[in-house]
């Protein structure tokens, strides 16, 4: 009986270990989380405060109306192309690894012999046939 007792400890232990970890690594997404979505409102309002500069600089030479009209023709540029990247960037394919399937293309194999470190080299095709 006391075996069981000692495994359903250990195991509530673990248990509470794994909770204590399951905690710390809430807590650092979270951060990371509340990080990213700041640097997102900082570089919104970053890109708002660029088009109303612009839109002023504009302004001076066009007129409101159509420094309206280039403004928003501006930020709607940046936003396709901030679109179409975001489309495209996870379609990137992985590196793939390449294999070799060959047989005889085998890595040396190193084995000792009394006690001494040998190193065989694989064989050629040639020496590897029967000769006739």
């Amino acid at each position: 009986m006391e075996p069981i007792a000692n495994l359903i400890i250990s195991a509530l232990d673990l248990a509470e270990a794994e909770g204590r970890a399951a905690h710390r690594g809430v807590i650092r997404l979270l951060v990371r989380a509340a990080a990213i979505i700041g640097a997102g409102i900082l570089g919104l309002i970053g890109i708002l405060l660029v088009g109303w500069g612009v839109f002023l600089a504009v302004t001076l030479a066009l007129g409101p109306v159509w420094a309206a009209f280039a403004c928003g023709l501006f930020l709607l540029a940046i936003a396709t192309a901030l679109f179409f990247y975001g489309r495209i960037a996870p379609r990137r394919k992985p590196a793939t690894k390449q294999v070799d399937i060959d047989p005889r293309a085998r890595a040396p194999r190193r084995h000792t012999h009394n006690g001494e470190d040998h190193h065989e080299t694989p064989r050629s095709a040639a020496e590897t046939q029967p000769s006739a």
